[in-house]
């Protein structure tokens, strides 16, 4: 039987401590380029495999974190995507947890992660403040997690999400740019359309056209309805608005699904998305880019909050540099395509 390679082996081959190998594999900033290269040549060339079991007895640590999410999709999962290549750059395994936005489901994944010595949590927390006094007693036991996403209101810890007010104003600017002067805007069903993100979009989007001397924007909304998809709402929504003579030369939805719903309303109600009404979404999911009219949308920056939200936690996991809370918020891009423009415009 071939005898596994140990750490021993590979600090022989390449004439160095076995601290040096030690350092290169988990803390490759204490070395110098060139010494950082040669072991980690060595350690591909021998197929040497780090013992974790050993690595967490010593240490007493699991280098693990848990991901917990309220819903999986194309948000989530991009979500996920920039928070586990930071996360393998730092040689942690990422869990993921699934909550279903549910409440007392979030606090059992919170529960059963920290029983398996997670090291830390990042979480996408569900929508309203049932598990504020939950969050609050985790802090107060001073375990490390973090917000991705949104913010939890009362619970002060650090949290990484998107700017949905100036997402908000930069969708509203750029159809007045077009020339719009009534807006409407397309929030998601009851309860979705009390969340805090819908309602700062809709804030950015009034501040803007107060800015131009413009009305508030017009809410599109149905009465009542079942459970549906953003998408389907957002086309019997926009129909309904058509059929009662509402006019708007421009529409701003508070996600690209809502967009896309209410594109297939004004097409086929005679009324061109990106020539008779201009239309703007929020996301940038794939998707938007290939519909019959491309849909302009805020680019919502999911990667970079994976990313910086595993930064945030791993600060709080190793203790190191400044552990003030910080409540970081990225900029969205204006993505301009045929239902609003052709073009590129970065944020301003």
């Amino acid at each position: 039987m071939r005898k596994r390679v140990d750490l021993g082996d590979v600090a022989e081959r390449v004439g160095v401590s076995k601290s040096t190998v030690h350092y290169a594999l988990y803390q490759p900033d204490r070395l110098g380029a060139e010494t950082l290269d040669k072991v980690l040549t060595v350690v591909r060339e021998l197929g040497y495999r780090p013992n974790l079991l050993a690595r967490s007895l010593r240490t007493r640590r699991t280098f693990t974190i848990g991901v917990i999410t309220p819903f999986l999709g194309n948000y989530t999962e991009k979500v996920f995507a920039g928070l586990e290549m930071a996360a393998e750059d730092n040689r942690y395994t990422v869990f993921l947890g699934y909550t279903r936005g549910q409440a007392d489901r979030e606090r059992e994944v919170v529960e059963s992660f920290m029983e398996r010595a997670m090291e830390g949590l990042i979480i996408l927390p569900a929508e309203g403040d049932e598990n504020a006094g939950f969050f609050r007693s985790l802090q107060q036991e001073e375990f490390p997690f973090a917000f991705a996403e949104h913010s939890f209101p009362g619970v002060n810890v650090d949290s990484v999400g998107t700017d949905d007010l100036l997402g908000g104003k930069l969708a509203t600017r750029h159809l007045i740019r077009q020339g719009c002067s009534k807006i409407a805007f397309v929030p998601p069903p009851a309860p979705t359309c009390r969340h805090n993100w819908v309602l700062r979009r809709l804030e950015g989007c009034n501040l803007a056209l107060g800015e131009a001397g413009l009305p508030p924007a017009g809410e599109i909304v149905l009465g009542t309805v079942g459970e549906t998809t953003h998408h389907r709402y957002a086309h019997a929504a926009v129909a309904d608005s058509l059929r009662q003579g509402e006019e708007f030369d421009g529409v701003f939805a508070a996600n690209d699904e809502l967009a896309w719903g209410a594109m297939e309303a004004l097409a086929e109600a005679g009324r061109q998305p990106g020539q008779e009404v201009a239309v703007i979404g929020f996301d940038d999911l794939d998707p938007s880019a290939y519909l019959s009219v491309p849909l302009t949308s805020l680019r919502h920056p999911f990667a970079a909050i994976g990313n910086e939200a595993f930064r945030l936690l791993l600060r709080r996991i190793e203790k190191s540099g400044d552990l003030a809370v910080q409540h970081i918020l990225l900029e969205p891009m204006l993505v301009v395509r045929q239902s609003c423009g052709e073009s590129m415009v970065p944020g301003q």
